[in-house]
């Protein structure tokens, strides 16, 4: 049934020919092909069920399909806006972020996540530390140098230290950003989320009055080894100026110090440091429309307003503890008003578009109650004030309501809905979406079609539903390449803005049609290691591993798979040799796979020399012709650096053709390759076959050049 695709457009006739058309393959007896025949008449009704039964597969309604995959293990993927990291230039002091400051690349906006305090990039040096042994990398720090260093140099080892110096750090308490841009290693599969330090542990300090003290960072770089942000918390212990540094390295200057210590090491590539940035804020790829801020304060709450705008603003308290809501409105400093008393409010207009709204429970004798969520501000755009009213609810099954936006972010939304007490004055609840509790309103929102689907109506039949908050995003239209220039709205003129790195990519909700697919992708993927390609496809694909090589092969004397893995680094000089640590990742991915009757080992590659002979007559006037054959030859002879895989035969005839067409090369008067150890190579006539997990490399070359006279 989920696997049904397509089969409900034949008809009953196209059916019953098809069955016909394939009697002579099964039978060469049945000869009577006519209405008049009983098999005819068996085979008619046989195509009758069958299309009657996809007619009934192909009207199961979308929540039964998604109950069914949900039975498979097969959830749709929630649907979730980019996000990225902005850096400043040209910011002459600390600016305040406020959480909904919008920022712009061409018609999509971002918003900023929270309230931050930001500033130009304050990292002023960086430096390394082996043993006391201090080394200044500040060079780093201009990105246009496209400079590359090993922070914790070629062998890094348990108590290496990397140094951070600022001009300053946030308050205690405070988060901020880092974005480290490192040098990608070609051919390493996406890390595991999971298993982002595999190769790693570092410890992050910052250097305050009692020392160094231990951060909590979250490190989405796996130590250095690709590029990406690191989150790191100051600790409740205020920040003080290091100057370790600066005694080592006199021209280092002095600032406040953050200490990276390696605790385990097993890098398999030393991490290439290329800059890092500071000095960032979070913001988010949607555009508010409608917005619900909470607040727990019973006295104030400051709303920001982005410039040039306009919002209509609402505010409600809550007076008691667990009740509803009543609306307050703003005195707009009528002192007439203390006297009458009543629900109001006072404003109190703040720098930057902030405006404070105070609570004065003792001059108008209302206020709010103290406790979370005690007060709530709803302000909408003049589009969604216009339609802001979805209508009463009935109470009838799945009633439906349609919204003013659509591809909405589920954690933006809410309704409000507005009944009346006995005295007939409104109060009023917001209430989110799959809300559940005794009476509540529950309802389930489908963020890409823009609707909402009332399950439960519960204790408000009769209410009238508002929008309480929306905001809406473009999915993966908002996955932007690094270094982007956004614009700001407001009074940042000659500041710019750009991001370091893409951030996190957005996305749609998966849709029915996306998940079946997927479901099906999924099936026809064979998960059990069975076939030579099974084996090197999971070897290939396994997390964080840079691997260049894999084959597949049985050892049919010692009844047993083997799997010869040739990683994709080396040291400097050095052949590649695959690491105690790669064997065990390796292992423990075929291990989830073989077959229970399959035994499995990793074979590491056997390098053989290939030591060559040849007489060769070259064209006259050609210089470089002895460096342009050994090279061409050197090519062919190594398999390491060359699309070649393990065991693949060396052939004669294509090492020949190739030599003989260099402009060079008048003609080869002899030519012979023998390898060095036939214990893991053979010789098949003039053809090289090396051992089912060897290599084949240059070995000595003994070439005569000639020059030809004709």
């Amino acid at each position: 049934m989920l696997r049904h695709i397509g089969t409900n457009d034949k008809t009953f006739e196209e059916r019953l020919e098809e069955a016909i058309g394939q009697i002579p393959i099964y039978s060469s007896e049945w000869s009577n092909h006519n209405q008049s025949d009983p098999g005819i008449t068996i085979l008619e009704n046989f195509s009758l069920f069958e299309t009657l039964q996809q007619q009934h597969i192909a009207e199961i309604p979308p929540t039964v399909k998604a109950a069914l995959l949900k039975m498979a293990g097969f959830v749709p993927q929630k649907g979730r806006p980019a996000r990225v990291l902005l850096g400043s230039e040209g910011l002459k002091s600390p600016a305040v972020i406020n959480k909904g400051q919008r920022f712009y690349v061409g018609d999509m906006f971002f918003e900023a996540a929270r309230k931050q305090v930001v500033c130009d990039d304050t990292l002023i040096a960086l430096a390394g530390c082996r043993d006391n042994d201090f080394v200044d990398y500040s060079e780093l720090l201009d990105a246009q140098l496209m400079l590359r260093t090993k922070i914790f140099r070629d062998l890094p080892q348990p108590g290496d230290q990397f140094f951070l110096i600022f001009s300053s750090l946030p308050d205690s308490g405070s988060e901020f950003y880092l974005y480290a841009e490192c040098e990608e290693v070609k051919g390493r599969c996406p890390f595991d989320e999971k298993e982002r330090d595999m190769f790693s542990s570092l410890t992050w300090e910052v250097y305050t009055e009692d020392g160094f003290v231990a951060a909590n960072v979250r490190d989405m770089t796996g130590g250095f080894v690709t590029s990406g942000e690191i989150r790191v918390r100051i600790p409740e212990s205020s920040p003080a100026v290091y100057d370790g540094c600066h005694e080592a390295l006199k021209e280092l200057p002095g600032g406040y110090c953050i200490r990276v210590t390696i605790d385990r090491c097993g890098y398999d590539v030393a991490p290439v440091l290329r800059t890092v940035k500071t000095g960032l804020f979070e913001v988010t790829q949607m555009d508010t429309s409608g917005f619900l801020i909470s607040g727990n304060k019973a006295t104030e709450i400051e709303l920001f307003t982005r410039p040039g705008e306009e919002r209509y603003v609402s505010v409600f308290a809550r007076e008691q503890k667990g009740g509803s809501y009543r609306r307050y409105e703003p005195s707009d400093g009528d002192s007439a008003l203390a006297e009458k008393k009543g629900r109001y409010y006072d404003e109190q207009q703040l720098p930057d578009g902030v405006t404070r709204i105070i609570f004065d429970k003792e001059k108008y004798g209302f206020g709010p109650e103290k406790g979370r969520g005690a007060v709530r501000i709803m302000g909408y755009s003049e589009k969604i004030m216009r339609q802001y009213r979805l209508g009463t609810v009935i109470g009838y099954d799945n009633e439906v309501f349609d919204l003013p936006e659509k591809a909405i972010i589920p954690d933006s939304f809410s309704v409000m809905a507005m009944r009346y007490d006995k005295n007939h004055v409104p109060y009023y609840d917001f209430v989110r979406p799959e809300h559940s509790e005794d009476g509540a309103l529950f309802y389930h929102l489908l963020e890409r079609e823009g609707k909402i689907i009332i399950e439960n109506a519960g204790d408000f039949i009769g209410s009238t539903l508002y929008i309480g908050g929306v905001s809406v995003y473009r999915g993966e239209a908002g996955n932007i390449r690094a270094g982007v220039v956004f614009k700001a709205q407001g009074n940042f003129k000659g500041v710019l803005f750009k991001n370091p790195g893409p951030g996190r990519k957005g996305r749609y909700p998966e849709s029915l049609s996306q998940l079946s697919l997927r479901y099906k992708r999924d099936i026809d993927e064979p998960f059990a290691a069975v076939t030579r390609s099974d084996y090197e496809r999971l070897v290939l694909s396994t997390p964080g591993l840079c691997i260049s090589k894999v084959r597949a092969y049985t050892d049919a004397a010692k009844n047993r798979v083997s799997v010869a893995v040739l990683p994709a680094y080396a040291d400097k000089d050095k052949l590649p040799v695959l690491s105690a640590d790669y064997e065990k990742r390796i292992m423990e991915r075929l291990e989830q796979r073989r077959l229970l009757s399959t035994r499995v080992i990793i074979s590491k590659p056997r390098y053989i020399k290939v030591n060559s002979k040849a007489t060769i007559y070259v064209k006259q006037h050609f210089d470089g012709a002895r460096e342009q054959i050994e090279k061409a030859l050197s090519a062919c002879l190594d398999y390491v650096k060359s699309d070649a895989s393990f065991g693949e035969p060396l052939k004669f005839d294509r090492v020949f053709r190739t030599i003989e067409a260099l402009p060079c090369v008048d003609y080869i008067y002899s030519l012979s390759m023998r390898p060095e150890n036939q214990m893991y190579a053979t010789l098949e006539d003039l053809d090289i076959r090396p051992a089912d997990n060897g290599l084949l490399i240059p070995g000595s070359m003994n070439i005569e050049i000639i020059t030809s006279h004709r």
